[in-house]
């Protein structure tokens, strides 16, 4: 599979074209409304990542800015991947917490098919294994504290929370104010200070990339 970004950058000078083999084939066994939705917060983490991406591809020696965003739309992507294991209906809520943990497990087994470098891995791994911690440590499954969580998986949960509440909403700007109220009135709380930061300047761009994902459905 090809996945082309370009047209749905908010920079067009950083493109990129991410090939995705083994993972895209671990994806197609995911429900068909689980797979939008992983692709869908793999997009809006790469567009939240471009507001910190020095500072990213620092912190995760990246070589350039193209290869920093691509790892996180994968990140995004496959952030879910824990939940192969878990029954879609009838699932306890004990189980569901631990699928951020699962989602390491597969991933670090097949970590020489999934990433073609370090950077890439490290990046991918922190969104998975930590995509629903929180700032006031009351998220799962590890319940860090805020200074502990890498700002990449603060980024993939203000996404992962943004697509949940627009998922099917006819009233996209109604929808999209409400998740924006929700991620500005939490912050601190659930989410970081800098993921949060990382939303309200990309807010134009992500109301009118759903906008045009609710008219001609969702990818």
């Amino acid at each position: 599979m090809v996945v082309m970004m370009e047209k749905r950058r908010k920079n067009p000078n950083i493109q990129f074209d991410f090939r995705v083999t083994d993972l895209d084939d671990v994806l197609a066994y995911f429900p068909a409304i689980l797979q939008s939705h992983s692709r869908r917060v793999g997009v809006c983490t790469s567009i939240l990542a471009e507001e910190r991406v020095d500072e990213l591809m620092y912190m995760y020696d990246f070589p350039n800015p193209a290869e920093l965003l691509a790892a996180a739309h994968l990140g995004g992507t496959c952030h879910d991947i824990g939940k192969l294991t878990i029954p879609p209906i009838g699932c306890d809520r004990e189980t569901y917490m631990k699928h951020p943990a699962i989602g390491m497990d597969i991933l670090e087994k097949h970590a020489a098919s999934f990433f073609t470098t370090r950077s890439q891995m490290l990046l991918v791994y922190d969104m998975v294994r930590y995509h629903h911690e929180q700032a006031d440590s009351g998220g799962f499954p590890y319940r860090l504290e805020m200074a502990a969580l890498p700002l990449i998986s603060g980024l993939c949960a203000v996404a992962n929370t943004l697509d949940h509440m627009m998922f099917k909403k006819n009233d996209v700007q109604s929808a999209f104010t409400a998740a924006a109220d929700y991620i500005r009135g939490n912050t601190g709380t659930i989410f970081c200070g800098s993921a949060a930061a990382c939303f309200g300047h990309s807010q134009s761009f992500l109301l009118e990339l759903y906008t045009n994902w609710n008219q001609h459905l969702y990818p």
